[in-house]
């Protein structure tokens, strides 16, 4: 799957309204695909706060679904790869 970083990704949130988050990086880790979106603002989220999302391919992109990661030491895990992939594009901090 190929994901440009100016990709915008739309959501539906838990009420059934749609979210726009941007796209920050994808990583892939033990065989699976995770991306990290923000919030674009006046979505109603916390628009400082990164969210990780496992990819579920599809048989296209557009079947493609997200999963977010509840898991918190795999959440800390990619947190970290994330944040030291990207220390030269964003400030990052751990909650």
């Amino acid at each position: 799957m190929f994901y440009d970083e100016n990709d915008v990704i739309i959501l539906n949130g838990e009420d059934g309204t749609e979210v726009l988050f941007s796209l920050l990086d994808t990583i892939d880790h033990e065989g699976q695909e995770y991306v990290f979106l923000l919030p674009l603002p006046d979505q109603g989220e916390v628009e400082d706060e990164v969210y990780i999302f496992r990819v579920i391919e599809g048989d296209t992109m557009a079947d493609e679904d997200f999963e977010i990661v509840e898991d918190e030491a795999l959440a800390d895990e990619l947190y970290e790869i994330f944040s030291e992939k990207n220390r030269d594009r964003f400030t990052v901090e751990k909650d």
